[in-house]
């Protein structure tokens, strides 16, 4: 056997080195800031706490319930921005929860402006201002969850195409499954 007949033998897929999607990159920049930055907030609330519970409580909102969801999308932000780098399965998996959390998220707001219907939402901006820019987050969450279904960023993940309805559906699951807890948390600290 010559040295010239070698043929080296093809990697494992998982040694294998991926090049990671230029939109996967800017993703993973928006994700990290976005999640730090959510954490600003928090630092609002600590000093005037007493005066931003008073208000939660005239909307039947209990301040724990906020900062429980503040710190659960800046942490979602901040480990799915780091997955998302590092080209891991589960920073893929975050990135789409929080696609479809969000699609949800603002799904309901907009769904809330219809029962505003008449009144000034504040701001001298009418109903119609929230309803654009609810409609135009929505669009936005669908487009970057689209973008994280395609081949290529799929691949880069160790993801297969196939598939895709089942992931889907798990997301949105999951989304249902913690807006029910959430709900069933409000309702118990609402008798209360």
């Amino acid at each position: 056997m010559a040295d010239d007949d070698f043929e080296p033998a093809e990697l494992p897929d998982y040694m294998q080195v991926r090049e990671r999607p230029l939109g996967v990159t800017i993703l993973g920049i928006l994700h990290l800031l976005g999640g730090l930055l959510m954490l600003a907030p928090l630092a609002m609330f600590v000093p005037n706490s007493g005066e931003a519970q008073k208000r939660l409580q005239e909307i039947g909102l209990p301040l724990w319930l906020l900062v429980a969801g503040f710190c659960l999308l800046a942490f979602v932000g901040v480990l799915s921005g780091l997955g998302l780098f590092l080209g891991r399965k589960w920073g893929w998996w975050l990135a789409a929860f929080y696609y479809v959390y969000s699609i949800g998220r603002h799904a309901n707001a907009l769904v809330f402006t219809f029962q505003l219907s008449g009144m000034d939402a504040g701001g001298g901006r009418g109903v119609d201002f929230y309803r654009a820019k609810f409609a135009v987050r929505i669009l936005i969450a669908v487009l970057l969850l689209a973008y994280l279904f395609r081949g290529k960023v799929l691949h880069y993940f160790g993801l297969e195409s196939r598939g895709n309805l089942k992931r889907l559906g798990t997301l949105i699951g999951v989304c249902v499954l913690i807006a029910c807890l959430l709900n069933g948390a409000l309702i118990l600290t609402s008798r209360q």
